[in-house]
């Protein structure tokens, strides 16, 4: 079952650990781990060339005779063939003795001579093979610390969009894993470590790495000095990606391509408008002992207005709770007497009460009179 992929984001551009082949890669160029004479190999060499077709090794061979093959340390770029990519980048690596021989420095090379071919034909992603951990013995954890820090450094200010590692086994996927997370944290807890101007190459920090584990002086990269490569090829030919490249912007900087004066000549912000605050509105006032009286009163007169106003609309028989209650009285016609109410049927049987009163007045005062 293959590793999952890891994907970082470096400063906009994609770093991507991807376990499988390499020849399915849909990219727009795919790093061949050539050898300096340009001709088929095995491993990652041979498995590009059969599956790109002849097409790869006409070029190989068109190159081999104007210029004789490709420096260790050094890469070529030719079309892709039947490959599903535009291009395939030749870089050659070192054969490892040890770490006394310059090869971090030449292995750093090699990748950053791919990024650069790569960015001047356009290309916004690429895939790499580990290179020179196959049959030329370069220890995988060694080779994984220089490839990604080289990669991190170069691919800063190019139009790269995301570089791809492809590795083919487990251990290699682990190791490359292990080696990014290491990386990253060193960049974080030591960013001075990528700024040595004082270096002719980048690759110096690679091998710094193999050094610091063998516990040895750093030899003279052979690359950088226009020395022979693996098959005493000579360094430095014409057109092809070399170990003599300017070094680039660190990871880290933030300063803008024009410095800090540019920055400085950048208009500022206009300041936001300021918004006119509301005045506050003032507290009520308590009202009199006389208003809240004159309240009181007012309500209570709305309400036994609103109870004679819903009784006349009342059906006649309707009470309000209960129904109505049938009562005969003696020498008048059956009528009606409403229960409940509430506040508005106790005034309307109040109001009745006083009615009944005054014609009882009225009628004891008919009897005097007779009497």
């Amino acid at each position: 079952m293959p590793r999952e992929p890891i994907r970082r984001t470096i400063d906009g551009h994609v770093l991507t650990l991807v376990q499988g082949d390499i020849t399915h890669q849909r990219v727009d160029a795919i790093v061949n781990a050539a050898n300096s004479r340009l001709v088929g190999g095995g491993g990652v060499d041979g498995a590009i060339r059969r599956a790109g077709g002849p097409a790869i090794e006409e070029e190989c061979a068109r190159i081999r005779a104007a210029q004789g093959g490709c420096p260790t340390g050094s890469a070529v770029i030719t079309g892709a063939g039947r490959l599903p990519a535009r291009y395939v980048i030749h870089a050659v690596g070192p054969v490892w003795s040890g770490g006394r021989q310059g090869e971090a420095a030449l292995l750093a090379s090699a990748y950053r001579s791919s990024l650069e071919l790569a960015t001047a034909h356009g290309v916004r992603t690429i895939a790499f093979p580990s290179i020179s951990t196959g049959v030329y013995g370069y220890p995988v954890a060694l080779a994984a610390q220089v490839a990604l820090r080289t990669v991190v450094e170069v691919v800063q200010g190019t139009s790269i969009e995301e570089v791809r590692f492809v590795l083919f086994s487990e251990q290699d996927f682990d190791a490359y894993a292990a080696a990014l997370e290491e990386v990253l944290g060193a960049m974080k807890q030591e960013p001075s470590l990528h700024d040595r101007s004082d270096r002719t190459s980048q690759g110096a920090l690679g091998e710094d790495l193999v050094h610091g584990a063998a516990g040895t002086a750093p030899a003279e990269p052979a690359g950088a000095t226009g020395g022979a490569g693996q098959d005493g090829a000579p360094g430095g030919v014409s057109g092809i990606g070399g170990p003599g490249a300017q070094p680039q912007q660190p990871l880290w900087q933030t300063t803008p391509p024009g410095g800090t004066e540019e920055a400085a000549e950048a208009p500022a912000a206009p300041a936001a408008k300021a918004r006119r605050a509301r005045p506050q509105a003032r507290p009520a006032r308590k009202p009199s002992r006389a208003a809240r009286r004159r309240g009181v009163a007012r309500r209570r007169r709305g309400a036994a207005a609103a109870g004679r106003r819903g009784g006349a609309r009342r059906p006649a028989g309707a009470g309000a709770r209960g129904g109505p209650r049938r009562r005969r009285t003696a020498g008048r016609p059956t009528r009606t007497v409403r229960r409940g109410g509430g506040r508005a049927a106790g005034g309307r049987r109040q109001a009745r009460t006083a009615a009944g009163a005054r014609r009882g007045r009225a009628r004891r005062g008919v009897r005097r009179r007779r009497a």
